[in-house]
């Protein structure tokens, strides 16, 4: 039962809701603070931020994606037939770099609607530190990176390209912080937490590699803290350092999808560090690499409403070696399987005002209950990726993807023990 001079007083106690138990009322209370009410308010404001940017990503990135291919793969191919003096070659990896560039935007939209599914692996941070520095635009001299690495990190469990993203993202905020002329630190070490800790966001207990980007440039006020990871939100405003308002926003993102945690600590000019605290995973050996371009003879059939997406993807898989047949929709390709064989089928998620590719899959599952199959597609709802899964899919792979990627894909699944 509740007093009612608890309403009144500073710890602002509130009934939520009251019920009545054999003739007597009995009320459920909780008791918040001020600030802890303030900071509830808080994040629902930014959570519901998040949600409308969201959707907004969701109605841009697959149409967005499956244009972005073909200017991905095409100079790939055009590369295959020229040889490697030749003047061409720059220009198509020029053309790939831009690529590569507007699909990093791409894969910001796509975190930053919660709908990118990436694989998680045992992963070694120092070595993915290791290569995104190495990565990185060239600084001048008087920018100074320091990197510290712990010496025997555990490996997390991860996506090797969004924690990429997670460090290139911090790394050039730092630089920025600096304007190019100061300090950058950039950390890995082992952190065992006996108890939640946390100067921004609560770090629950538990064992983590902690990643420290810390430089010394004019840190953060106090009134803009709790905007810092809502989505478009930037103080990079005109000059050569524009910002698109998407890069700490999505280093949220990305932590969260890996169950890990962003902390960070600042003061107006003295400087900013950033903490990302990720989940170790010390159960699992490193995977092996595969081997580049693989090849293969067998047959596949390409189920995609879109044509340019099914000549390039009968391109690729066609300078790989493959036999590959094309279908623009599930009706097509039920009569396809239902006529000839088909050693691998290849669906994209979203087949135009038809069957999507989870119902054309367990359409082709009650066919054939040993097809081997896999999902490609520029932007896909996670619910029927799952869907599609479970009925047998050997995995997802998000557009635009790259010609090794596609060859390691389709050769793993067809290598794959039922």
């Amino acid at each position: 039962e509740a007093s009612g001079s608890l309403a009144d007083g500073p710890d602002a106690t509130h009934v939520l809701s009251a019920r009545t138990f054999g003739g007597g009322t009995r009320a459920v209370v909780v008791a918040l603070d001020a600030a802890d009410r303030q900071q509830a308010e808080a994040e629902l404001k930014s959570a519901r931020r998040l949600e409308t940017a969201g959707r907004l990503a969701a109605q841009v990135a697959h149409d967005y994606n499956n244009l972005l291919w073909p200017l991905a793969s095409y100079p790939e191919l055009m590369k295959l037939r020229l040889p490697p003096d030749d003047p061409l070659v720059p220009m198509c990896d020029a053309m790939l770099d831009v690529a590569r560039r507007m699909a990093g935007i791409s894969e910001d939209l796509v975190v930053l609607g919660r709908r990118a599914r990436s694989e998680l692996v045992p992963l070694d941070l120092n070595q993915l530190v290791q290569e995104t520095v190495s990565g990185l635009p060239p600084a001048p001299d008087s920018l100074h990176l320091e990197v510290r690495l712990e010496a025997k990190a555990p490996l997390v469990r991860g996506s090797a390209g969004q924690l990429t993203r997670v460090l290139t993202n911090l790394l050039m905020n730092a630089r920025d912080a600096v304007e190019d002329a100061g300090d950058v630190v950039l950390m890995t070490e082992n952190v065992s937490l006996a108890e939640p800790i946390g100067h921004y966001e609560r770090v629950p207990a538990g064992e983590y590699v902690r990643v420290t980007v810390a430089d010394n440039g004019t840190g953060i006020r106090d009134d803009i803290k709790s905007r810092l990871f809502d989505p478009f939100f930037t103080t990079k405003v005109g000059g050569k350092r524009s910002g698109t308002g998407l890069g700490l926003c999505v280093v949220h993102a990305i932590t969260e999808d890996h169950n890990g945690h962003v902390d960070l600590e600042s003061s107006v000019g003295i400087g900013t560090t950033f903490y990302v605290y990720i989940p170790t995973d010390p159960g699992h050996a490193m995977p092996p690499e595969a081997s580049p371009l693989l090849r293969g003879q067998e047959r596949i059939l390409i189920v995609d409403d879109d044509p340019v997406q099914r000549t390039l993807l009968t391109a690729l898989l066609g300078a790989l070696g493959y036999r590959v047949t094309a279908a623009e929709d599930g009706d097509e390709a039920m009569d396809h399987l239902q006529a000839d064989d088909a050693d691998l089928v290849i669906l994209d998620m979203r087949l135009g005002d038809g069957p999507d590719g989870a119902e054309v899959l367990r359409r082709v599952k009650a066919l054939r209950p040993q097809q081997r199959a896999i999902l490609l597609s520029g932007f896909a709802d996670a619910d029927r990726v799952q869907e599609a899964l479970k009925l047998g899919a050997g995995g997802f792979v998000r557009k635009p993807v790259s010609m090794d990627r596609l060859a390691q894909v389709v050769r793993a699944e067809l290598d794959r023990t039922i």
